[in-house]
């Protein structure tokens, strides 16, 4: 089964040279208009291309499609106008510290790198920090100290990105009392998909959504946060440890720790992570109160905790308040790039539960057992430990942001590290390790909630989006439909299409824009680029001949598609092939399909193909004709490709009723986009049409599209992200081909 991550990018190019020659002319085509527009730009034909693409998570691989390295928001609006014309989805890239690969978004993308972007300022009358988008945070937090000696929450590493982490959750040591860096921003400068800059504030939409899931609206340009000025010039660093327990013994130990933490002996300034590492059973700490005061704090834990232990201890260290901040975040809090990127391959899996569901001891007991207790791996290293949250999120409710983590008590990662290359079945092991603790929090009524900064890159969007946003994804949807309708801006765990979108799709193919013509008897639906677009290449003009399913003419969705092509600059025309009587498109009592297809063999249908051709060139005065077509038009495409076919490059989406004679015959450039699930085209028969096309030896490419079945190139159930995708990925196969044929 593909994982989520594989199903970001289901076109599978198959066979021939074809699908390389594509990818890079796209690169190509994207690096230009860079060029032209005075962006610095790679692609990866350039000798740089390895050290650009070089990220923290080792376990994935960059695949982006090219580069962009922006100086300005000019340079930005710039390569996301290059992105659209080009087709292609975009991103931004901060330090490329995520554990997903966000930075370098989905394979394919133009990732547009914000490392220009590092300007940070304070403004000391409203104590508001402003930070840019390729920002770290060693760095900005070392600026804010030196110049105004405060503080503002942030994620345990001096190298990571502040906007990425930040609208992440970002929660760090000392949110419990602060909140996390994402409750705290104030304004978020966004860059729509269209160019288009936008300063969204507290209350509105894309504020709301940038807390928790802003890389899928827009180019981050710059952020605003509110800082703090330390209480106290020290705080103190300690360790606390109880050595070998048993199971039980240690589930008993968290357990007191979360009696003790939600008690009103824990003050909010106390922040504890316990490891999931044991045996041995411990924990490290900070505590940002009266230094003085520490011991009576620790006091009720350590009377609960020696119950259970009478040899637990604790130890502590006093230190500067700055000193502590690099003690938490490393040493490059002290140098100007915050210190180096490093990385791993690695596999991250987080849960969260909240303070009206706490942990039982069986709960954490099973947790223990399944992780790190059982845990045998010699190719893989373990890492895990439990996050104390609570704190402040007690008054936070689970809408106010994006990111529905209101009351949350526990933040659980679970990590694997490979020693070598990441294992093929490390991630089923890890998962399977998890699972029976996941299954226990079910079972008692606990929801699964999760970690946007440690999003699990293998679950389904209906598994992330229900642990991460919860029952804010709907207006989440909604908000990408209205911000970026063209769903520019795409990574691997953006908001999907879907939803609004759908609807807005739905609603877009009732205005249809081309208009029914008679030539000849044959009655034609023909749709026209717009003045603005021209053609491809100067004296040239090709024409789209789009030859329909069984449902023909009346079927919108078809006309719709038809106006797609011509949106990309080909004049299209679609012939009724069946005289007015296609089938009908519900399940109409009484349809024969054997009967229907009977009427229209190729002596009936190939006149009225060529018919349409003659039109295309003789009144439409096209130069070249490339023939699309789909299940019954299909076919057609095949017909009209060999030594004496009309058209001269063609594009096919499960084609039906297609013989081996007439793939043998094909003598000119063909494209073909096949259904993963094709009773009619299956994929037997796809490879064996691959197979007799390679020894033709003509140009081609084929592509199987997985999640999908027969019609998905046409009547995709947009609602499901994964159909939707493919039906718009395989239009653009059809014009990136007919692109390269022109």
């Amino acid at each position: 089964m593909d994982s989520p991550r594989s199903l970001r990018r289901l076109a599978v190019a198959l066979l021939s040279l074809t699908p390389t020659v594509l990818a890079q002319n796209k690169a190509e085509a994207i690096s230009k208009c860079l060029d032209e527009a005075g962006v610095r730009n790679v692609i990866d034909t350039d000798s740089s291309w390895a050290a650009e693409t070089v990220m923290f998570q080792k376990r994935l691989k960059a695949d982006p499609e090219a580069i962009a390295f922006p100086e300005n928001s000019d340079e930005v609006a710039s390569s996301l106008k290059c992105a659209r014309e080009a087709k292609v989805k975009a991103n931004a890239l901060g330090p490329a510290h995520s554990f997903q690969g966000n930075g370098f978004g989905n394979p394919g993308n133009l990732v547009i790198n914000m490392a220009a972007f590092d300007e940070v300022s304070y403004d000391e009358k409203s104590t508001i920090l402003t930070f840019g988008g390729g920002t770290h945070v060693g760095p900005v937090l070392k600026y804010l100290w030196d110049t105004a000696g405060r503080h503002i929450p942030h994620v345990r590493g001096s190298h990571v990105g502040v906007t990425g982490s930040s609208i992440g959750g970002g929660f760090g040591t000392t949110s419990r009392y602060l909140g996390t860096p994402m409750d705290n921003l104030v304004e978020i400068q966004y860059m729509l998909y269209n160019g288009t800059i936008v300063n969204a504030k507290k209350g509105s939409d894309l504020f709301w959504a940038a807390q928790g899931a802003g890389a899928s609206f827009g180019i981050i340009l710059s952020t605003k946060t509110k800082t703090f000025k330390p209480q106290f010039d020290k705080a103190i660093s300690f360790t606390l440890s109880m050595g070998d327990l048993s199971p039980e013994a240690g589930a008993k130990a968290l357990v007191a720790i979360q009696d003790y933490a939600t008690s009103k002996d824990c003050p909010d300034t106390w922040a504890f992570r316990w490891s999931m590492m044991a045996p041995p059973y411990d924990g490290t700490g900070y505590f940002y109160g009266d230094p003085d005061t520490f011991d009576s704090v620790m006091a009720p834990l350590l009377k609960k905790l020696k119950a259970i232990n009478s040899n637990t201890e604790v130890k502590s260290t006093v230190l500067p308040w700055w000193d502590l901040e690099v003690a938490v975040a490393g040493p490059g809090m002290n140098q100007p790039d915050g210190g180096f990127l490093g990385g791993r391959a690695f596999y991250t899996q987080s849960l969260t539960t909240t303070t009206d569901h706490p942990l039982t001891v069986r709960q954490a007991q099973i947790l223990f057992e399944g992780t790190t207790l059982a845990f045998n791996r010699t190719d893989m290293t373990k890492f895990a430990y439990l996050d104390l949250w609570g704190g402040v999120s007690r008054s936070i409710k689970d809408s106010d942001t994006a990111y529905a983590h209101g009351k949350n008590l526990w933040l659980i990662r679970w990590d694997a590290n490979a020693i070598g290359s990441f294992p093929s079945d490390g991630i089923s092991y890890m998962r399977a390790a998890i699972k029976p603790f996941e299954d226990a929090l079910v079972k008692s009524g606990t929801k699964l909630r999760g970690f946007v900064n440690y999003a699990d890159t293998e679950l389904t969007e209906k598994e992330w989006s229900s642990r991460l946003y919860g029952g804010n994804y709907e207006r989440l949807k909604k908000i990408k439909a209205r911000y970026d309708p063209e769903v520019i801006l795409s990574l691997v765990s953006s908001v999907a299409p879907g939803g609004a979108t759908a609807e807005a799709s739905a609603v877009e193919s009732n205005r249809l824009r081309g208009e029914e013509v008679k030539y000849q008897g044959l009655t034609l639906y023909v749709s026209k680029p717009h003045k603005s677009l021209g053609y491809k290449k100067p004296g040239k003009r090709t024409g789209v001949l789009f030859l329909t399913d069984i449902y023909g003419l009346k079927l919108k969705e078809n006309k719709a598609l038809a106006d797609e092509f011509a949106k990309e600059g080909y004049i299209t025309v679609l012939p009724d092939l069946f005289n007015g009587s296609p089938a009908p498109s519900g399940d109409a009592p009484g349809f024969n399909a054997t009967e229907f297809l009977a009427k229209y063999p190729p002596s009936v249908t190939d006149p009225v193909v060529a018919k349409a051709i003659k039109y295309l060139r003789q009144e439409l005065k096209v130069n070249k004709v490339a023939a699309t077509g789909y299940c019954y038009g299909g076919r057609y495409v095949f017909r009209e490709l060999d030594s004496k076919g009309g058209a001269d490059v063609g594009f096919t989406a499960h084609p039906s009723l297609l013989q081996t004679e007439e793939i043998e015959a094909v003598s000119k450039p063909v494209s073909i986009a096949g259904a993963a699930d094709d009773s009619i085209f299956p994929q037997p028969r796809q490879a064996e049409t691959n197979a007799i096309l390679t020894k033709i030896g003509k140009p081609f490419t084929s592509t199987l599209y997985s999640g999908t079945t027969h019609g998905f190139a046409v009547r995709a159930n947009l609602s499901d992200p994964q159909q939707a995708f493919a039906k718009q990925e395989a239009f653009y196969q059809a014009v990136r081909f007919f692109q390269a044929w022109d």
